[in-house]
């Protein structure tokens, strides 16, 4: 069966109920076992305004055709639905494929909501220690392209390991500076070094953090 987005807007302005609408869409894909409908208030409405037509087959049983105007006036809704979804689909190609690798596929987290989690580990530890929203989401963007076998749980991990190793919160890194900080030796990533120290074998330390 087909997707339909459903524009109520659009359905009071034709004068077609909502339990109206639904049956249209049963006797378009030909499923017209009306068990429980209103014959009067559902059926003969639509067959009014020249939606369906009713007719008896030589057994007597009722048959209802969709007219042209029902069926173009469903198409209409199938083909709303088919640009949403292309549309959103564009979205998620651009968007989480392409800027933000392997990060939350198969999950229902959005990337903002990670970039507030990320940051909120940081919150109140010092002033400051939270960084800057949209340069965290540029760093994390970067790094997650520059790093696709990683995963959230290895960021958020790596992030906690670094927290509980700074014996003074004074000496803290903030959020966006442990992703990228430039120094006199060039760029460098502290969360990619506390990735690859998570992934040595266990001290005692390290592995109360799981």
């Amino acid at each position: 069966m087909q997707k339909f987005q459903i524009d109520l807007e659009l359905l009071k302005s034709n004068n077609v109920t909502l339990v109206q609408f639904v049956t249209l869409i049963n006797i378009y894909n030909n499923e017209t076992d009306f068990g429980g409908i209103d014959y009067n208030l559902v059926l003969l409405p639509l067959q009014d305004r020249s939606f369906i037509k009713i007719v008896k087959d030589d057994k007597l049983k009722q048959l209802y055709i969709l007219r042209e105007k029902g069926k173009l006036f469903i198409e209409k809704f199938i083909v709303e639905q088919t640009y949403i979804d292309k549309k959103l689909t564009e979205f998620n190609n651009k968007y989480l494929k392409s800027e933000v690798p392997n990060i939350l596929y198969n999950t229902y987290q959005s990337f903002d909501d990670f970039v507030n989690e990320y940051r909120g580990l940081f919150k109140g530890l010092k002033p400051g220690s939270q960084g800057n929203l949209q340069s965290i989401k540029e760093k994390l963007t970067k790094w997650l392209k520059s790093n696709p076998d990683k995963t959230k749980e290895d960021i958020i991990r790596a992030t906690k390991l670094y927290i509980h190793s700074v014996d003074n919160l004074k000496y803290l890194q903030q959020a966006d500076y442990f992703i990228y900080k430039k120094d006199a030796n060039g760029i460098r990533s502290r969360l990619s070094d506390f990735i690859d120290e998570q992934e040595q074998p266990e001290n005692g330390w390290t592995s109360t953090l799981r």
